[in-house]
């Protein structure tokens, strides 16, 4: 997918994430919120399997980081 199809599809997408979601040797899943909300072990599972592959990930963090949600 282009850079431009993902700031079509996730527009209030920080453009850092974007840089990341293009690289193939990064996992970066968009969940929406309902499927999280009121629902902890949706979101634990989550936050274990991130946890479990953060080494085989290779972000790209040379962008700046926002200092403020504007």
């Amino acid at each position: 997918m282009s850079r431009r199809e993902y700031e079509r599809r996730f527009p209030y997408m920080p453009a850092r994430i974007i840089d990341n979601m293009m690289v193939p040797e990064v996992k970066i899943s968009v969940v929406p919120w309902e499927r999280i909300c009121g629902n902890p072990e949706n979101f634990r599972w989550l936050v274990d399997a991130t946890f479990r592959d953060r080494a085989k990930c290779k972000y790209d963090l040379s962008r700046s980081m926002r200092r403020a949600n504007t």
